[in-house]
């Protein structure tokens, strides 16, 4: 295979530019089956190296060509080899015209579908990219299975319609899609190894979240690249461009991560708040609560004290006055039925007060002060029977 290569790369090199298109249909007429992986590379290195010619190749799929037995397959070659250079000119919309006027001639192609998913891709678009995928599917039933040229095209739809964002508007899930990939990679990572895809295993590797393993595959690939081809320079700027946007991932996925890891910190932290909120206000609460018991508390023993030394300053008074207008038997009696007065008074005010065991200590007093007022007028009744 690599012989073949290397024939038709001296015969490509050695066409004249020239208005001629004997050399070129002689070419195309050698070119191997159309299935086979170096017709597509051979007709893609003509697009390359003939720009200046591309008008005379037109001339091959639109005119007659004669002197050969199988004419359909040298204008077919010629029509894939002048559409390869509109796309790689990116004469997208010239293009996409072609191919619709040229669908009833060369629809049948093997390699036609392949063409169209090439052109969709270019479109960059949610329902293209879905064409693009069904087009490659459609092409790898009509080639040999392991066709480089259309399994890597079915991958890169793949990998741009995903880093477009445009999975949700995609037929089968990204994950689906991505093992899909994969799996096709591995199947035309053969030796040697094309450049370009190991740079779009790179690109898989990071729509799986391994940037690193990524960044590593678009390296090797960029190494390899045959810096003595004329587009060395594009291919190179094009490769460092998937390279920045894996990186530009890889940053994103990692501030993503940093940013959950701190959202979960402060819900973390917020929740702590809350808690030592809540247990403060219990606190808070219970210490009110305590507060306002011992002001009722404190309340009730100053009225229990103002209580005690009213009394005690009205026995007082009471008894100077008594004894100042009676004599001493009738007015110790008159002073002890006033004691007893004022002890069922004192106890019947503490029981109305707010403090502990007030109903206890008035009931004492009550009943003292019952008891003092019998004995003051047993007393009575007593001297006023003697009298």
């Amino acid at each position: 295979m690599t012989d073949l290569r290397e024939t038709f790369e001296e015969r490509i090199e050695e066409l004249p530019n020239d208005e001629e298109t004997t050399d070129i249909v002689d070419l195309l007429a050698d070119l191997p089956p159309e299935t086979d992986r170096e017709w597509e590379l051979a007709l893609t290195r003509i697009a390359e190296s003939l720009p200046d010619r591309s008008d005379e190749l037109r001339e091959i799929f639109e005119g007659e060509v004669t002197g050969l037995t199988d004419t359909e397959t040298v204008q077919w070659a010629a029509f894939f080899c002048y559409c390869t250079y509109l796309r790689r000119r990116g004469n997208i919309a010239d293009l996409g015209q072609l191919l619709d006027t040229y669908e009833s001639t060369f629809g049948d192609q093997p390699m036609y579908p392949h063409l169209r998913a090439l052109h969709q891709k270019q479109l960059r678009t949610a329902s293209s990219y879905q064409r693009a995928i069904d087009y490659t599917e459609m092409a790898q039933e009509r080639v040999p299975a392991g066709h480089e040229g259309v399994e890597h095209s079915y991958v890169t739809a793949i990998v741009r319609a995903l880093e477009d964002g445009h999975a949700r508007d995609l037929d089968i899930d990204s994950e689906t899609l991505l093992k899909r990939a994969e799996s096709t990679m591995d199947r035309i990572m053969a030796d040697p190894v094309y450049p370009k895809f190991k740079v779009t295993l790179g690109r898989v590797r990071a729509l799986q979240g391994e940037y690193n393993d990524a960044l590593q595959l678009i390296n090797e690939g960029i190494n390899l690249e045959d810096d003595s081809k004329d587009s060395y320079a594009l291919r190179i700027n094009s490769y460092r461009t998937h390279e920045s946007r894996v990186y530009l991932e890889k940053y994103r996925a990692e501030i993503e991560r940093q940013q959950a890891k701190l959202e979960e910190n402060v819900d973390s932290a917020v929740e702590k708040i809350d808690d030592i909120q809540e247990e403060s206000e219990d606190q808070f609460e219970n210490l009110q609560e305590k507060t306002e018991e011992k002001v009722t508390e404190l309340q009730g023993q100053t009225l229990q004290f103002l209580g005690f030394f009213s009394t005690l300053l009205a026995v007082i008074i009471s008894t100077v006055t008594i004894s100042l207008n009676f004599s001493i038997v009738p007015a110790a009696s008159l002073i002890i039925v006033l004691i007893g007065g004022l002890l069922i008074a004192f106890g019947g005010f503490a029981v109305i007060l707010p403090v502990d065991k007030a109903l206890k200590r008035g009931v004492a007093l009550f009943s003292m002060g019952l008891v003092t007022t019998g004995i003051g007028f047993v007393i009575a009744a007593v001297i006023g029977g003697v009298i």
